[in-house]
């Protein structure tokens, strides 16, 4: 959810916590090519249907936001 980082915190660097769109955001700026795997990650998933509270976005929507890339999307669940 990008209305509440503090929701998704994934991991640390250098001491400081980083939240999914951090993480995301710096892994897309260092990629060529950026594949996203699963409903949610494609499309937001159940959080994002109306009316969004939390402002969730899906992985593609971060990517492109940030970096002007597109990214493949496949969203089947396994």
């Amino acid at each position: 959810p990008m209305g509440m980082p503090e929701a998704v915190i994934i991991g640390e660097r250098n001491g400081k916590r980083l939240n999914a769109w951090q993480l995301i955001t710096a892994v897309a700026e260092a990629a060529r090519v950026g594949v996203v795997v699963g409903k949610c990650a494609c499309f937001g998933g159940p959080s994002k249907g109306n009316p969004n509270p939390t402002d969730t976005k899906g992985v593609w929507e971060v990517v492109q936001k940030k970096t002007g890339n597109q990214s493949a999307r496949m969203p089947v669940t396994p």
